[in-house]
């Protein structure tokens, strides 16, 4: 029998408070030889658990988000060979020909959401991905079956919902009774990377018993603040999502069907908050503003906008690895971070739809004396 075996790339590893490096983001030398340590443990003890079900051959496969520059996908890349390679060799246990294989975290949620087991996602008419992590979410945009477009925003849980925890911890202890708000509190002076991974523990501990506890915070003003600051967050991915179709509109990749949208990561428990502890349906109030935006910022005719919600948070992207699923690509599609509001660079003053790319940041960027996309969404929310 084979293993395939899926890990996630993103994310903070952080068993010591004080100790904290970062999987996705940091370029430092010391910090890839600490990804290259934890990723040998981890598989040498996958290995391990493989040989005691009786495996004879492991398959791997991890993805990684589309953020990643090429330097960094392929540093990565290079970081799992090296690894794959040396746990066959301590243990014996071959990897597959062509181990290890990736794919992008937005493909990978989108693959598991159109799974019959997943949600049989509509990426015939259209579908829109999103995978709302920790701090990126990542987009995917299908239609005819084929990825339009993806890309990976630097605009996500801690952005929309952890931030208001930094500045008000002492709610989480509220709505939790009983919780220790002390740790919350030391966390927060030791900066907002300790705290992220403090609060973000305690709500994977608890959030059940956080959930059954939200009906008697209904008419408290933080409640109404924290709702608030969610759907003014998540309103914001959907209008700059928006304007992506409208982009992929105006070279005619995509055409006039509205997208079903399908939730994953933490954007799901998000969406739980604004239902108040219930499961999200598309006919909650708050999804007439996701509309409203969405629908203004795409061009879109009127039409009622289907949201649904993964049903295994966190895990889309594990599944979307070893899914039999296979979607294709889109001739003329692309990948990459629309700038979704005019900027100015030099002397020259660039569109709305103006891609961004490492090279644009070499200039000065200004902002245009009217931020055009941002007045649009402001009247619409």
């Amino acid at each position: 029998m084979d293993g395939i075996i899926h890990f996630p790339s993103g994310g903070k590893i952080n068993k010591d408070p004080s100790i904290t490096f970062n999987l996705k983001w940091s370029g430092q030398k010391e910090d890839t030889f600490k990804v290259e340590a934890f990723l040998k443990q981890i598989c040498l003890q996958v290995a391990t658990e493989a040989v005691a079900a009786g495996a004879s051959q492991i398959e791997w496969w991890y993805s990684y988000p589309t953020a990643f520059s090429r330097t960094r996908e392929g540093a990565f890349r290079a970081i799992w060979r090296k690894v794959v390679a040396w746990c066959a060799n301590l243990t014996g246990l071959p990897a597959t020909l062509n181990s290890p294989e990736s794919r992008t975290e937005s493909e990978a949620t989108a693959l598991y959401f159109r799974d019959p087991i997943g949600h049989n996602a509509a990426t015939v008419t259209g579908a829109v991905c999103i995978d709302i992590g920790g701090s990126t979410s990542d987009v995917a945009i299908w239609q005819r079956e084929s990825l339009c477009w993806q890309s990976s925003l630097r605009f996500a849980g801690r952005d929309i919902f952890l931030n208001f925890l930094f500045a008000n911890p002492e709610f989480l202890g509220q709505l939790m009774n009983g919780i220790d708000t002390d740790s919350l509190l030391e966390a927060k002076e030791r900066g907002r990377t300790v705290f992220y991974a403090q609060a973000d523990a305690l709500l994977r501990e608890r959030g059940e018993r956080l959930f059954e506890s939200f009906p008697y915070f209904a008419e408290q003003p933080q409640m109404a603040k924290l709702l608030q600051a969610l759907a003014l967050g998540i309103a914001g991915v959907f209008y700059y999502v928006g304007l992506l179709v409208k982009h992929l509109r105006d070279r005619s990749i995509y055409s006039l069907e509205v997208p079903r949208f399908y939730i994953g990561g933490n954007g799901s428990r998000m969406f739980r908050w604004l239902s108040m502890g219930k499961p999200f349906n598309s006919g909650a109030s708050v999804n007439e503003i996701f509309k409203t935006v969405f629908l203004r910022a795409s061009g879109l005719s009127q039409s009622p906008l289907t949201i649904e919600i993964s049903e295994r948070p966190k895990a889309e992207a594990a599944f979307g690895l070893i899914c039999g699923t296979q979607l294709g690509n889109e001739p003329n599609a692309n990948q990459g971070v629309l700038a979704g509001e005019s900027f100015v660079i030099g002397a020259q003053d660039k569109p709305w739809n103006k891609l961004i790319t490492a090279k644009t940041f070499q200039s000065t960027l200004l902002a245009p004396k009217i931020l055009e996309s941002n007045q649009r969404f402001s009247g619409h929310v």
